[in-house]
């Protein structure tokens, strides 16, 4: 999110998703991204889409 902020002239929405849910969604996902993170609740979605000129995700 930092890196986003850093390279990014617009503020990108963080929000949190509880744990059964977050499962739930990733079901359906197009592509996993293992890292190495060993950290407990570091899973990120991240969404794919095109942004529209006022900022939409599409």
């Amino acid at each position: 999110h930092k890196i986003a902020l850093e390279f990014s002239d617009r503020e990108w929405k963080m929000d949190s998703v509880e744990r059964h849910s977050f499962y739930e969604q990733s079901r359906k996902t197009y592509a996993v991204i293992a890292t190495a993170e060993r950290r407990p609740y570091g899973c990120f979605m991240i969404t794919k889409g095109v942004i529209a000129p006022d900022g939409k995700v599409m």
